[in-house]
């Protein structure tokens, strides 16, 4: 219940705070507007001398725990009955709905902001931007595996036997199905399975970097797969696997996912590098492609090395704007 003490006590808080012009002004304000204008007030803080005990004192008791907290309680406060007095409440009846003597406690123990937009800005930035700086990164190292994957397959063709005729056609172009004719000196373009043999004899050491030489036959090992070497023989494949889905596409999806260092390939790379043309008369086109996948990895490693930056600069970002606003509204409310 609203008592006359209570609204002589905020009419002249409400005076000497500059929240009303006179003392008429005080009885058309709401509770709502009321607590508004004490609040936008720097000199609202004043009225926490109506109370014995200030919002820092409150925040330094509540720091300390267990005995130590008890002790501290005790001896400057006289208990939670000091406590009691100093904050005029009542423990046992509680606080009353008086919206005058709220407004009054909110002024003088609580603090309102102005920057909410600040913190809106600052979620979006923070869960925007790394999504976005992820997405884009990934994007690069899409495109470097299917570039890469272009130069591999750059200039190179195969025999395949479509309505019984043999046909050349590029390694990009067979699909699954395709009967491949292989013979020595050629580097498999997907994975297959053996049809027809003739004495073939295959270096897989791409792939498990063993030099010995792998017989394969119909009948005891008739799978072939993709980047290794024909050394002896022919062979007529099925193709049952092409692209990303067979070992040198495979292989080259987990490169793409590894940030390489300087000068730096697995053995894996070397030798799909190595396999780009079969004969020995291309090596000079051969150094060539080497030497611009070396550029493209290059220039991917100062992307990334710009979006980490980026990254870092947006963190500090999100660190001091919300310092900055909090620093500018503590000297405009003091």
């Amino acid at each position: 219940m609203v008592t006359e003490d209570n609204i002589n006590t905020a009419r002249s808080i409400a005076l000497k705070c500059g929240i009303i012009s006179s003392n008429d002004d005080y009885l058309i304000l709401e509770g709502e507007e009321f607590n508004r204008r004490i609040r936008s007030t720097p000199h609202g803080k004043d009225a926490c001398h109506r109370f014995g005990i200030s919002i820092q004192e409150l925040e330094k008791l509540m720091h300390t725990r267990g005995h130590e907290g008890i002790k501290q309680l005790n001896e400057t406060y006289d208990g939670l009955s000091g406590i009691e007095q100093k904050l005029k409440t009542n423990l046992m009846t509680d606080l009353s709905n008086d919206e005058i003597d709220l407004s009054i406690r909110i002024a003088a123990f609580s603090q309102e902001t102005n920057v909410e937009w600040i913190e809106g800005v600052i979620i979006i930035i923070v869960a925007i931007v790394p999504a976005l700086v992820t997405a884009f990164y990934a994007w690069i190292n899409e495109r470097q595996s299917r570039n890469f994957q272009s130069l591999v397959e750059l200039d190179q063709k195969c025999n395949v036997i479509r309505e019984s005729t043999v046909q050349q056609i590029p390694i990009k172009d067979i699909v699954v199905g395709d009967m491949c004719e292989i013979k020595y000196g050629d580097v498999l373009p997907a994975d297959g399975a053996i049809i027809q043999s003739n004495n073939l004899k295959v270096d897989e050491s791409s792939l498990t970097d063993e030099s010995d030489l792998i017989e394969k036959h119909e009948s005891t090992d008739l799978f072939l797969l993709s980047g290794t070497h024909i050394i002896e023989g022919s062979d007529k494949m099925l193709v049952l696997a092409v692209g990303e889905y067979s070992q040198t596409g495979m292989i080259l999806k987990l490169l793409s996912t590894i940030k390489e260092q300087n000068n730096d390939a697995t053995a894996s790379q070397k030798v799909v590098l190595a396999n780009v043309n079969p004969t020995s008369n291309e090596d000079d086109l051969d150094c060539v492609k080497i030497e611009k996948r070396s550029i493209l990895h290059t220039q991917l490693r100062k992307l990334g090395i710009q979006i980490e930056y980026t990254g870092i600069a947006i963190v500090v970002l999100t660190i001091l704007v919300p310092l900055v606003s909090f620093s500018i509204e503590q000297v405009i409310q003091q």
